[in-house]
């Protein structure tokens, strides 16, 4: 048993049974999957070292968690991408697919998970991510845009491939009264 993240702020977390699938802001072991099933014994399965990490992700079927991170290579310059983590086999995550967005774009994702959602199709697993994504030299303003909302599908059964930019939605605004963009009336 060892701690969890203890000197390191943990980011976003998810659950999968007795698995707690998290993010870290460490910048080599981003995504750490922990068996829970003794709580007060927590146990490391698996990590995935991979430069950057999630700020954002959902599970999105049994053993396919979906992420969204700034892979920017400086603050100054960043780049939003959508990875498909492969998780059914907690000892070994892996990442099964990923899909870099616009250069120079960044997130309220990244800080505000409202801001990114999404939405199986009947199948589970099959759908579509919309994330809301701006330049980032246009920061967000309440109330003001320009906002667009990326959508990528996902078809884990198309391997590398299985992410897609299948297009960017108008400009938007920011709710003024909740600081969020209307991304639940969207599906």
């Amino acid at each position: 048993s060892d701690p969890i993240a203890p000197t390191t702020p943990i980011t976003t977390v998810d659950f999968l049974a007795n698995q707690a699938l998290l993010a870290t802001d460490d910048a080599t072991d981003p995504l750490l999957v922990y068996d829970l099933s003794r709580a007060s014994q927590p146990t490391r399965l698996g990590v995935i070292e991979l430069p950057g990490n999630p700020s954002w992700f959902s599970l999105i079927a049994p053993g396919w968690l979906l992420g969204v991170a700034d892979a920017g290579i400086a603050p100054w310059q960043p780049q939003l991408e959508v990875t498909l983590f492969d998780v059914t086999d907690p000892a070994l995550p892996r990442v099964h697919a990923k899909r870099l967005l616009d250069p120079g774009t960044t997130s309220p994702a990244l800080a505000d998970p409202r801001n990114a959602t999404w939405a199986a199709t009947a199948g589970g697993g099959i759908g579509l991510l919309a994330v809301v994504a701006h330049p980032m030299y246009l920061p967000p303003v309440l109330g003001s845009g320009p906002f667009g909302i990326d959508i990528v599908s996902v078809r884990p059964e198309l391997g590398s491939e299985a992410l897609a930019r299948v297009g960017l939605l108008g400009t938007l605004g920011i709710d003024a009264q909740t600081g969020t963009h209307p991304l639940r009336t969207f599906f």
